[in-house]
């Protein structure tokens, strides 16, 4: 009768060493999993944009005082894809606009996008930006020239589109007035309506100086 007493109370001490091992295990998984509950992949649409003067790429965003921001994290890419920490900057209340220099541009376009972190954890990125050091700045070009949805405008510095017009090869008006949306040194144009073809567009600019391209409508 001892020897089954003394068999029992070693597998309920056994028992007991099992459940102070396995705890810490589980309770370090349950925190890891609050942890990452904190992260969102939400794309945030700020005014973030971004230009270039003697190699030099300057970013520049508004701040957003409908959240409790902790600090902005600025990414760069050269594919548009893949994204690498660059430096950060703090969360100013007092500041409402931010700017981070660039002095390593690479060859060939520059993709950028904010990390904006918030101070429960929460973070958020913006609409990447793009900019491409080997456009000279006085020129306007179409990026690219086959395009789907989105016509892509790069302008000269301090320029903006206040009209575009398309025409077909034969001189007819397709669309009267693109829509268009204006960021520093870029121009969008929404043509997803469009028939596949070759286009022409007319650009009057903020100056009252027009400009004629082309480009193709896949």
């Amino acid at each position: 009768m001892k020897t089954f007493k003394t068999i029992k109370s070693l597998y309920l001490i056994a028992a007991i060493l099992v459940i102070s091992v396995n705890v810490p295990a589980q309770f370090s998984a349950n925190y890891l999993a609050l942890s990452s509950s904190k992260t969102t992949s939400f794309t945030f649409d700020i005014d973030f944009n971004v230009s270039i003067s003697k190699n030099v790429g300057e970013l520049n965003w508004t701040a957003i005082t409908t959240m409790d921001i902790l600090r902005y994290e600025l990414e760069k890419s050269t594919d548009g894809e893949h994204f690498s920490y660059i430096t950060a900057i703090a969360a100013n209340v007092s500041s409402e606009q931010y700017t981070i220099r660039d002095n390593n541009l690479t060859e060939g376009v520059n993709y950028y996008r904010l990390k904006i972190v918030e101070s429960s954890g929460k973070y958020y990125y913006s609409k990447p930006v793009s900019i491409d050091k080997n456009i000279n700045s006085a020129k306007y070009k179409i990026m690219p020239n086959i395009v789907s949805d989105e016509l892509l405008i790069w302008l000269p510095v301090n320029t903006q589109v206040s009209k575009a017009t398309i025409t077909d090869l034969a001189g007819r008006v397709v669309l009267p007035n693109g829509q268009i949306y204006n960021r520093t040194n870029l121009t969008t144009i929404q043509v997803a309506g469009l028939q596949t073809g070759i286009y022409k567009i007319s650009l009057v600019t903020n100056d009252g100086a027009t400009t004629n391209l082309s480009f193709s409508k896949k």
